[in-house]
C-alpha cells in the first residue's frame, strides 16, 4: 500500500504548479509579441519584367504614403507596412561581406576613402615639388640652354687673330665658367662667359670640326 502524503507537502506541490503554470503563460505572451515585431525578410522572384515593376509601383517607399494610401488589406497582418526594394544581381552582390554589419562596413569604407585621399594628397605634394624643383633647375641653368647666335657673336670671343679659335686663356675661362660661377683666380664670372664655351661647341660642331 501506499503511503500517505503529508497535506503540507502535497498543498506545496500545487503551490509549485501553478506558478510553473503561470510562468509558461507569460513566456508564451512574450514570444507570441516577439514574433508580432519580428522584422522579415524576403526575396521575391518574378517571371517578367512587367510583374516586378508592378510590384515596385504597387508599394511606396515613403512611410507618409505607407499610412495615407495603403489599404489594411495590403499591409503585413492588416498593420505594418512592408518597404519593398529592387534586390541588387546576385553578380553584384559581395557575398564575403553578408556577415559583416552596416557599421563594420561604412567604417571599412572610410578607413578606405581616408587611405584613398591620403594617397591623393601625397601624390600632388610629389608632382608640386617636383614642379618647383624642375623650375629651379631651369632658373639656374638660364631660360633658354642653348645660346642664340646672335649673343655667342656679340658676347664671346671665338676668333684668335682673324681665325676662328680661342686663346689658351679664353679657351681656360671658358672651361672654367661653363663648370661654375668662379674662375681660378676667384673672380666671379660674367654671365656671357658661363655660356661661351657651349657656343664654341655648338659652332664646332656646325663647323664639323667634332663628330
Amino acid at each position: 500500500s501506499w503511503e500517505e502524503v503529508p497535506a503540507r507537502l502535497e498543498a506545496a506541490c500545487y503551490r509549485i504548479k501553478d506558478k510553473l503554470n503561470a510562468l509558461s503563460r507569460e513566456i508564451e505572451a512574450e514570444q507570441v509579441m516577439a514574433d508580432n515585431k519580428r522584422v522579415v525578410g524576403a526575396f521575391i522572384t518574378f517571371k517578367d519584367e512587367g510583374a516586378k515593376q508592378a510590384c515596385l509601383r504597387a508599394q511606396p517607399h515613403s512611410r507618409m504614403r505607407h499610412w495615407l494610401t495603403v489599404k489594411p488589406e495590403h499591409k503585413l497582418r492588416g498593420r505594418y507596412a512592408m518597404l519593398v526594394m529592387e534586390a541588387p544581381e546576385p553578380s553584384d552582390v559581395q557575398y564575403e561581406n553578408m556577415e559583416h554589419s552596416g557599421l563594420d562596413r561604412f567604417m571599412r569604407a572610410c578607413l578606405v576613402s581616408v587611405c584613398s585621399y591620403f594617397c591623393l594628397a601625397v601624390g600632388f605634394v610629389l608632382i608640386s615639388l617636383a614642379s618647383t624643383t624642375a623650375n629651379t633647375v631651369k632658373n639656374q641653368l638660364g631660360s633658354d640652354s642653348t645660346p642664340s647666335t646672335q649673343q655667342c657673336s656679340t658676347a664671346c670671343d671665338l676668333y684668335c687673330n682673324g681665325t676662328w679659335g680661342l686663346t689658351t686663356m679664353d679657351r681656360d675661362v671658358y672651361a672654367q665658367c661653363a663648370s661654375s660661377d668662379v674662375m681660378a683666380n676667384g673672380t666671379l664670372c660674367a654671365a656671357e662667359q658661363q655660356y661661351c664655351q657651349r657656343c664654341y661647341c655648338n659652332e664646332a660642331i656646325a663647323k664639323g670640326m667634332v663628330r
